[in-house]
């Protein structure tokens, strides 16, 4: 199977960039994960389902639903809706011509991918012109506090719950859990997503204001019973499982992806967009920035870095870890 251009991911960078570039007039093909989801669209589930259970469920059902405390129940209705999500964003692509795969890709070499589809037995393997990283972030827990998998590894869903909130994500699971009769503690720093956090203040979350949010934000508790804390602060690249190394692209320790002045990687022919771009001066750019920018080289409207200067670029940012290890 061949293409001008594959987007690998389900963040909004990739929904983003595959429309575009459909719209082109570029044979686009879009491989959306079936494990490896970007926090956007988990933070878009959470809210769409957080405001239906809200506004569709009256105090006596969700009294009724309360009644099943077991986390199995919880995550299996945070799956069906994750999966409603994905189907939303992939009529989105088909309607713009953006053929679609769902599985998880990973690199076999420069040009070269195989799409482990669902169901699927063997790999497909899929030849590209050009690739885009636009695999987003997950929520990583910061090492002194329990994470997001031991909060849905539990049998039982906690009496309380307190969640350092460093993103959408964070603020939604505080609804969703408080919908369910938890007793949730939401800290937040000041700029944190203000309709969600407002949301959540609404349907009885208490949600803690701080500016010292990304020190100890734990300490800043109104409450003396602790309960079970998750922290939603670090965000990590989902590029781990990629295999991109055979490639020649190694993530860093954060998972974000070395790119030059036009998003591209130390390979040549594949780009990163939106949260997992890294060392570039288009790291803060805003998305439809990224998005013309990595358009137009893909139109030869733009040069990439000569590769000499890819290589010293290379050897600069490996020095730079050897220095830090």
């Amino acid at each position: 199977m061949n293409c001008d251009l594959l987007v690998v991911g389900n963040d909004e960078a990739a929904i983003e960039l595959a429309l575009q570039a459909a719209s082109d007039g570029q044979e686009v093909i879009s491989a959306l994960p079936v494990e490896y989801h970007s926090a956007w669209i988990v933070r878009e589930t959470l809210r769409t389902m957080t405001t239906q259970l809200a506004a569709d469920f009256p105090v006596p059902r969700r009294h009724q639903l309360r009644r099943y405390r077991e986390t199995r129940f919880l995550l299996t209705l945070l799956k069906r809706a994750l999966s409603r999500e994905q189907l939303v964003q992939q009529q989105r692509l088909q309607d713009a011509g953006v053929r679609v795969l769902h599985g998880e890709m990973r690199c076999a070499g420069n040009g070269l991918f195989h799409v482990t589809t669902s169901g699927g037995r063997q790999p497909l393997p899929l030849r590209t012109r050009a690739c885009v990283i636009a695999t987003g972030v997950r929520c990583g827990s910061a090492m002194a506090y329990d994470g997001l998998d031991h909060l849905f590894s539990s049998l039982w869903v906690p009496e309380q719950l307190q969640i350092a909130a460093g993103c959408g994500v964070g603020i939604g699971l505080a609804s969703l859990y408080q919908l369910f009769g938890v007793s949730t503690e939401l800290i937040a720093s000041v700029d944190t997503c203000e309709a969600m956090a407002e949301f959540a203040s609404d349907i009885g979350v208490d949600v803690v204001r701080c500016s010292e949010f990304e020190e100890r934000p734990f300490s800043l508790t109104r409450r003396r019973s602790s309960g079970m804390r998750i922290d939603c602060r670090r965000q990590i690249g989902c590029t781990e499982h990629l295999q991109l190394e055979q490639a020649g692209v190694i993530p860093d320790d954060r998972g974000r992806l070395w790119c030059n002045d036009i998003l591209e990687t130390w390979c040549e022919g594949i780009y990163a967009a939106g949260a997992v771009v890294g060392f570039s001066g288009l790291v803060n750019a805003p998305l439809r920035d990224q998005v013309r920018v990595i358009l137009s080289a893909l139109r030869g409207e733009a040069s990439s870095f000569r590769g000499s200067q890819r290589t010293a670029a290379r050897s600069k940012l490996e020095r730079q870890s050897d220095t830090s290890g």
